[in-house]
């Protein structure tokens, strides 16, 4: 396809509130949230059979102990992948899939093709402490909140049933197990994720616009 050909169906496109593609930008959200849920299901899934070959254990095990094992530093690097699993297949493939049924510059629409200034850079290390300090001085005031017994002894169990999932997949033995813990657990779901929220807000910025003009 020529470039004048692909411009004119752009335009055409973008005129009836549609990707590059022809496929509105309102059947790309929600393909992009269920093929979201499916992929996470997806990655769990896979996850699975691959912890239950590297540890030798059935798959059946590891399903039925699936939480149990999650704590256990034993199972620590199964645990690790079936996390990665979850994260590339939840959030980044259907991302990168909708945004192909989209666009023909899918990279471009998700944010990943690009070059880093060093304005971005200094952009994103002020967020993150800003972030910090927010989260912060949110979970103080949380405590002073005015919230039922019963509500905090939930929150208190949510909030330690994630510090234990995270205990289980971290390793600070070493400075390589450090690294590949940070990996596992804070650089590639913050990645995923970031592009799969990234995509949605673009999706739906788009179809307003489109739309409302």
């Amino acid at each position: 396809m020529t470039d004048e050909n692909r411009s004119a169906l752009l335009n055409d496109a973008q005129q009836r509130g549609m990707g590059e593609k022809g496929l509105s930008y309102l059947a790309g959200f929600f393909m992009l949230i269920a093929f979201g849920v499916g992929g996470m299901l997806l990655g769990g899934l896979l996850g699975i059979p691959v912890a239950a070959a590297m540890s030798g254990k059935s798959i059946g095990f590891i399903t039925e102990n699936l939480q149990k094992l999650t704590g256990d530093s034993t199972y620590l690097r199964e645990m690790q992948v079936i996390q990665t699993f979850s994260a590339v297949f939840g959030f980044l493939l259907p991302t990168l899939f909708t945004a192909s049924r989209l666009s023909w510059s899918p990279m471009k629409l998700t944010g990943l093709k690009g070059v880093i200034l060093g304005k971005d850079l200094l952009l994103t290390i002020f967020i993150t402490v800003a972030a910090l300090a927010l989260s912060g001085a949110l979970g103080y005031f949380s405590f002073k909140l005015p919230f039922p017994v019963d509500w905090r002894i939930a929150f208190d169990k949510m909030e330690s049933s994630y510090a234990e999932t995270a205990a289980g997949i971290i390793n600070l033995d070493s400075i390589p197990e450090l690294i590949i813990s940070i990996i596992v657990l804070a650089l590639v779901p913050a990645i995923c994720e970031e592009v799969f929220l990234e995509e949605v807000c673009k999706i739906i910025y788009t179809a307003i616009r489109e739309d409302f003009g």
